[in-house]
């Protein structure tokens, strides 16, 4: 992988390029790593496609809880993409799991240019990346690529409560509901779900989120004691971003159909 790709890997992580080595023992009990599969699973299930024949792109799939639930529970087929290989091999791993490696493959590559390349997928997924593909209005226009006429974006994100932009690194893209509903239809597309997470339910998952890597500190700095400055500060960085989401963003998911 070239620099400009580990850039993007870190700053989508939300950490140095340098630490993204020990990001997967940090993260080792945290499957969805902060995406939201159940309600991808709901905002997709009246949409009634059929199993086998769906093809589905997962973008930046991480371990792979969204494609193997969509595997499992649809019986759609389903290419995960992300650029950490250890997070792959934990969704391989589940995917046996979970009885549905014949319908999920995972690969290990840069998802801003696999997704340029693909074409006459039923439905993509991008969750919990943020701008790793530029606004709203810039994700659509080349998410729409890897589509069919008709097929689907599922994108899992979120919107800001009030009009007050945030000026924090990573967030000057987000938007009004306003806002954001014309970048995701600016392409003649039609928004024809979306799914509000609740704030309790989010604030209940970023807390789960951040006890899980304090509790593994330890035993990273056992194994990596010259870390210690680093993993410190990850954590701490966690933890501002948590209460940034919770005080100014509304989750939301997003289902948009290709005109």
């Amino acid at each position: 992988m070239d620099e400009d790709f580990n850039k993007s890997l870190s700053d989508s992580m939300e950490t140095h390029p340098d630490f993204l080595p020990y990001l997967p023992e940090l993260l080792v009990d945290l499957w969805d790593l902060g995406s939201a599969p159940d309600k991808i699973v709901d905002i997709l299930r009246p949409v009634n496609l059929p199993p086998n024949s769906t093809r589905v792109l997962d973008l930046g799939c991480g371990k792979g809880a969204v494609s193997v639930l969509l595997a499992k529970t649809f019986g759609f087929q389903v290419v995960g993409i992300d650029g950490c290989e250890p997070f792959l091999e934990v969704a391989r791993q589940k995917a046996h799991e979970y009885e549905v490696e014949s319908k999920c493959e995972f690969i290990l590559t840069d998802l801003r240019s696999y997704v340029q390349k693909a074409c006459n997928f039923d439905i993509v997924i991008l969750a919990s990346l943020g701008s790793v593909l530029g606004n709203l209005a810039e994700t659509v226009a080349k998410l729409r690529i890897a589509l069919r006429p008709g097929g689907y974006m599922v994108i899992d994100d979120g919107f800001l409560k009030t009009e007050n932009k945030l000026n924090r690194t990573g967030y000057a893209y987000y938007l009004s509901h306003t806002e954001s509903i014309r970048q995701l239809i600016s392409q003649g597309d039609s928004l024809i779900g979306e799914i509000l997470l609740d704030d309790e339910h989010n604030r209940a998952i970023n807390q789960r989120y951040l006890q899980a890597m304090k509790s593994r500190r330890n035993d990273l700095l056992k194994k990596y004691p010259h870390i210690r400055k680093e993993v410190d500060e990850y954590i701490r960085n966690q933890e501002i971003e948590c209460e940034i989401i919770e005080k100014n963003l509304k989750g939301v998911v997003w289902l948009v159909q290709k005109k």
